[in-house]
């Protein structure tokens, strides 16, 4: 985390690896014939399903009712999945005082692309770190 040299090439790898393995599967006609849409089972159902990708594993469950309506659904992010590493990443570098700490942290952590891809020092924080005891 400290040098930040392979996060990048990290998430590199993981997105070749994806396309990879999209092309083979691409080659596989029993996975990709057939019908694409799937009618809901009477009188309500729930599935689940997840995807890997560069920025980490995505997954949604969605309930349907018996008259075929989306009744609900609960979405994991990847930053979601993400957050207590770098809650703790972001402790140990205020504690440290180090801002770029901070930065690499959020680099490190946070899979949004915005985040992890933007120039060094051009994320545009603003840290303010508060104590319990009064102002910093």
């Amino acid at each position: 985390v400290a040098s930040g040299g392979g996060v990048p090439a990290a998430r590199a790898v993981l997105a070749l690896h994806s396309v990879e393995a999209i092309a083979d599967l691409l080659e596989r006609p029993a996975l990709v014939t057939g019908p694409l849409r799937a009618e809901a089972a009477p009188p309500a159902s729930a599935a689940t399903g997840w995807v890997e990708g560069p920025r980490g594993l995505l997954a949604h469950t969605y309930e349907v009712d018996a008259a075929g309506t989306v009744s609900g659904c609960r979405i994991l992010t990847p930053t979601a999945q993400n957050e207590p590493w770098l809650a703790a990443l972001l402790a140990a570098a205020a504690r440290a005082g180090s801002d770029a700490g901070l930065e690499a942290s959020i680099r490190a952590a946070d899979p949004c692309l915005p985040c992890a891809s933007a120039p060094a020092g051009a994320m545009g924080l603003a840290v303010t770190i508060l104590r319990p005891d009064g102002p910093p």
